[in-house]
């Protein structure tokens, strides 16, 4: 999760990024975070917050060993391991209460470093060098040991841009997790690339617009991000397939078909914005309301 996304994943994003695009899809349990302070933290956030966070911690593990080596007193380092352990094993350092005790302990060892001038630049240099192997071992394991059955993901550093699957994506969607399932509509997809009919090319996922490339031939879009109506479509000059997912007003990217045939536009039966009459270029979907359980067929496959 590290190595697909640099920028990282965003803050309060690692249970629906890990649930949508690296858990197994015959599991189905639930997670906020990923039950770890720390792994929790370095997916979320950037490579500069993954140095830093690393080099925070180990940074105050030598501090607590300059005191226990200096003044006989191993209680800031004892006090730190076991913080550690415990947030490595639960989300509890996402508190900031537990963390009143650890930085109360670890005053006397702050002092001890800063007065002891000959152990200070060991520490330093001790502790960048260790944090750089540490996050370079992460890079390793996640490109060499990446799970066989996950497609491969590029998340941009921005966060703007995500990409599924080997290759230049052929396919855009712009994404309203409202109408696709929640945040973790990542499963979905795998599901589909899974299948004959998905497992033919990359594709690309953006919450903007303004993210699609201008050169896209085959765009989809998703709820409220056709809210706008066809005219968004008029920087794109070699767009040949249109498909609009449960749109708030689907009339008028229908009217639209007159100058861009392309567009197909698809409802679910039970949405209260689904047009009443049958038209050309309306797929109705039995059964559904807003959320269309096979909307990645619908949004890149051969057919409805």
């Amino acid at each position: 999760m590290m190595v697909d996304s640099p920028g990282g994943w965003g803050r309060g994003a690692a249970g629906d990024a890990f649930m949508g695009w690296y858990q197994p899809l015959d599991k189905t349990e639930r997670y906020r975070t990923l039950v770890n302070s720390h792994f929790t933290w370095l997916v979320e956030w950037g490579w500069c917050g993954r140095f830093m966070l690393v080099w925070a911690w180990l940074l105050a593990f030598g501090m607590g060993g300059v005191r226990w080596r200096t003044r006989g007193d191993p209680l800031p380092l004892a006090v730190w391991i076991a913080f550690a352990t415990a947030a490595f094993f639960s989300s509890v350092a996402e508190e900031w209460i537990v963390w009143v005790m650890p930085v109360v302990a670890l005053v006397p060892a702050v002092w001890t470093f800063c007065t002891a001038k000959g152990a200070r630049r060991a520490v330093f240099v001790a502790t960048l060098i260790a944090s750089g192997v540490l996050l370079s071992a992460c890079v390793v394991f996640g490109v060499c040991y990446r799970p066989g059955d996950i497609p491969r993901i590029d998340r941009s550093p921005d966060g703007t841009r995500l990409t599924v699957g080997t290759g230049r994506p052929d396919a855009w969607m712009v994404c309203d997790e409202a109408v696709m399932g929640g945040a973790a509509f990542g499963r979905v997809l795998r599901g589909f690339i899974k299948t004959p009919d998905g497992d033919v090319c990359a594709y690309g996922l953006v919450h903007d617009l303004s993210a699609v490339p201008s050169a896209v031939r085959r765009l989809s879009l998703c709820g409220r991000a056709a809210d706008a109506g066809p005219d968004l479509l008029a920087r794109f000059t070699a767009l040949e397939d249109v498909r609009v997912i449960s749109p708030n007003r689907p009339e008028d990217w229908l009217a639209a078909r007159g100058k861009r045939p392309y567009i197909r536009v698809f409802c679910g039966e039970f949405a209260p914005t689904c047009p009443a009459e049958d038209a050309e270029g309306l797929t109705v979907v039995f059964g559904a309301a807003d959320y269309l359980p096979n909307w990645p067929r619908l949004a890149f496959g051969n057919g409805p």
